[in-house]
């Protein structure tokens, strides 16, 4: 694995790119999009091993931390929605020019495949493959979630009486509608979140996409038909994992899940 910053000097983004053990035929790149904040937490250690697995299967594989996130530049407010779909596409151009021409596939977890997602409609070299884990598509119930696991944290750490801190939450404020579970949110990326909906969900430009889903989400089936309508290639896949993507226990957890691991190989194996 090599380490490196790449992007323009003002927008210094961090790789960690997986060489292939071994050239595949046909070539094959993937790359890792992190979620935000205690998701990217959680999905950390499932990506490395991921990454090392398609590695030595063969194919090359770049993780990176967007703009305002991780080891990148910028600080946890000037990480925004439009900003993270660009520094995907920074990332992808930075993997072919190490991996040369190959079949590309894209990865994202919850926001991060938001982002891949609305990054898959900015390049000229569009991914051949997108993958969508849980995507994020509702924007404010996804703050709500935040909240959530916020007075969860808060409660766990602070020993605060339940009802109280709850209260305390739906009051809201705006230091409470910043905070993140550990990870401040800029105003720009609360007013995208707060427009972020399935409705405005762009069609994705790739050859073909997959959805992963826990199959208990309604919003899943109306989006996938009027992608299929709009003539995109659309699998569904459904992956059941045990752990709360935004639980802040995720930071002290060295566990990957296996069989998330092994699902996750498996679709990225099977391209093209």
């Amino acid at each position: 694995m090599h380490a490196f910053y790449f992007g323009s000097p003002e927008r210094r983004l961090f790789g960690q790119f997986h060489p292939a053990v071994h050239r595949r035929s046909p070539a094959v790149s993937l790359l890792l999009c992190n979620p935000f904040g205690q998701e990217a937490v959680r999905v950390h250690r499932i990506y490395r091993v991921l990454a090392e697995r398609a590695a030595r299967s063969g194919m090359a594989v770049l993780r990176f931390d967007a703009y305002g996130t991780g080891d990148a530049a910028g600080g946890d407010t000037e990480g925004t929605l439009a900003g993270w779909a660009e520094d995907v596409v920074t990332a992808s151009r930075e993997l072919t020019d190490r991996a040369g021409l190959s079949h590309l596939v894209w990865l994202g977890a919850r926001l991060g495949a938001t982002t891949a997602l609305q990054a898959s409609v900015l390049p000229k070299r569009r991914p051949d493959d997108l993958i969508l884990w849980e995507p994020v598509v509702d924007g404010p119930a996804y703050r709500k979630t935040l909240s959530r696991g916020l007075a969860d944290a808060l409660q766990f750490s602070l020993d605060a009486p339940e009802p109280a801190l709850r209260a305390r939450l739906a009051r809201g404020g705006p230091e409470l509608e910043r905070e993140g579970i550990g990870f401040e949110l800029g105003p720009v990326l609360l007013g995208e979140l707060e427009a972020l909906s399935a409705a405005r969900l762009p069609l994705p430009r790739a050859g073909r996409c997959t959805w992963i889903h826990d199959g208990q989400d309604p919003a899943v089936a109306p989006i996938v038909a009027r992608w299929r309508a709009g003539g995109l290639q659309v699998a569904e896949e459904q992956l059941h994992h045990g752990f709360d993507w935004v639980a802040e226990e995720a930071l002290n957890s060295a566990l990957v899940p296996a069989e998330v691991v092994q699902r996750l190989s498996a679709l990225v194996a099977r391209q093209p």
